[in-house]
């Protein structure tokens, strides 16, 4: 049987979950998706294992998004556009930014706790 989540965010063709001890995110079917993260898939961080969390707002024309760190791991520093295909990071439309603000407070307290 599995977990619940505590949380979902719905962001641009990907999910963010949050979990008692861990995040989850989950791509989106379809060949978008598969042109810009490939065979990638849903991935799983245990949130002890995240070093760093960036959130990125919504402009007038760019979208935002919310990109972990994790211990060992190589997110990309070039912006949006690196963001995208970063498997680490969740794009988000401005109508979905303060969900993606709420479940970062959460995922930082259940960090920090």
């Amino acid at each position: 049987m599995e977990e619940k989540p505590i949380m979902v965010v719905e962001g641009y063709k990907t999910s963010l979950l949050l979990f008692k001890n861990k995040i989850k995110i989950e791509r989106a079917k379809g060949f978008m998706n598969l042109s810009l993260h490939g065979l990638k898939g849903d991935k799983e961080i245990f949130l002890k294992f995240i070093t760093a969390i960036q959130l990125k707002k919504a402009g007038t024309f760019t979208k935002g998004y919310i990109q972990f760190t994790i211990m060992g791991g190589n997110e990309s520093i070039e912006g949006l556009l690196g963001a995208v295909q970063d498997e680490n990071t969740v794009v988000f439309e401005k109508n979905q930014e303060q969900e993606f603000m709420k479940i970062k407070q959460l995922i930082e307290d259940k960090i920090n706790s």
